[in-house]
């Protein structure tokens, strides 16, 4: 039976999938993260799109949705979703961009525009070339992004039957893939495929991200300290 709407919830057409916001990052650190967009990119399914939607919100993900001609906001766009960002509703969702944007050309002119930006695009798929995603195989680049003050990824998931194409493979820098310990299924879904991931690099982000505020407000304790003995001398 579907329960009443707590504040700090994201509520999906059917249930209630119960998020804990996590703490609110300064505006400087804000800034300073690293980028995560999703690719929306020959996704078949409805409710897979309105999945990714939903996680992309919780985890602070900006949308490219490229080709996808049957995407519209009436039927992809989970209802109490936009109405939280639209009321500003959701603790969980400090977005200052839309939930989405259209990206007007190829698959390959959206590749080349986000190498322009400094953002890489990590395929999700099983492979030899993938590495698992809780080797954070991006931390690599951390301190380039920071140095020129942009960056990040984009992840590029394949169709739910066909699975990542020829096509979509050859824009992708690098590919990762999730562990799985148990033997019901050779897969996982799309979305919760998807989802993981973005959860990862949201997780690694913000704790890269607080690091180095913790580091800063260690180093100006430490001026300031000696400011005061300077002073008392």
């Amino acid at each position: 039976m579907e329960g009443a709407v707590n504040d700090d919830s994201l509520s999906t057409k059917g249930g209630h999938l119960l998020t804990k916001p996590s703490s609110i990052l300064s505006i400087k650190c804000m800034a300073q993260k690293p980028r995560l967009l999703l690719l929306l990119h020959h996704i078949s399914k409805r409710q897979n799109v309105r999945t990714l939607l939903t996680s992309a919100a919780a985890f602070g993900a900006e949308v490219l949705v490229v080709g996808q001609p049957s995407f519209n906001e009436t039927s992809h766009v989970p209802r109490r979703l936009a109405e939280a960002l639209t009321q500003g509703e959701n603790a969980s969702i400090c977005q200052p961009q839309p939930l989405y944007r259209r990206f007007h050309g190829t698959l390959e002119e959206c590749r080349d525009q986000l190498r322009e930006q400094n953002v890489q695009i990590w395929g999700v798929e099983i492979g030899e070339a993938a590495v698992n995603v809780e080797e954070i195989p991006w931390a690599t680049s951390a301190s380039k992004w920071e140095k020129e003050g942009r960056g990040g990824i984009a992840l590029l998931l394949g169709n739910e039957g066909t699975g990542m194409s020829a096509r979509q493979a050859r824009v992708c820098d690098g590919f990762v893939y999730i562990s799985q310990y148990g033997q019901g299924t050779a897969s996982l879904n799309v979305a919760v495929a998807g989802s993981i991931v973005m959860h990862r690099f949201s997780e690694w982000a913000a704790d890269s991200c607080q690091g180095g505020a913790e580091e800063e407000r260690h180093v100006n304790d430490e001026f300031s300290a000696s400011s005061v003995s300077s002073r008392g001398m």
